[in-house]
């Protein structure tokens, strides 16, 4: 038989609230890099679709920790526009670098 549980199990535990949340963060950077790289697929000048050139890894970095996704490279397309996807090169989320900036501040002090 189950005893009820305490008013200390209540919730999530730490260790579980880190595991959910760094699964729920994957997911949603995912699906944003994916959203991201369908609309640089597609040349804003002549809007023919470019080809993957191939595919490499970035970590991207958050406050809630590091998620590694597949990102694709693209080739030129025919019409050489020149135009090519322009994709951040630092993989850092904003809330990220603002607070290392506070804390270098702070720390220079």
């Amino acid at each position: 038989m189950e005893s009820a549980p305490s008013i200390d199990a209540l919730g999530l535990s730490l260790a579980n609230g880190k595991a959910f949340l760094s699964k729920l963060q994957t997911q949603v950077v995912c699906a944003q890099i994916a959203a991201l790289n369908s609309r640089n697929r597609i040349c804003p000048v002549c809007k023919s679709q470019r080809h993957v050139k191939d595919y490499h890894h970035v970590a991207f970095r958050s406050l809630y920790g590091k998620v590694c996704a597949r990102v694709p490279r693209f080739e030129p397309t025919s019409c050489h526009c020149q135009t090519a996807p322009q994709l951040r090169q630092r993989w850092m989320s904003a809330e990220l670098e603002f607070v290392q900036s506070q804390l270098a501040a702070t720390l220079a002090k």
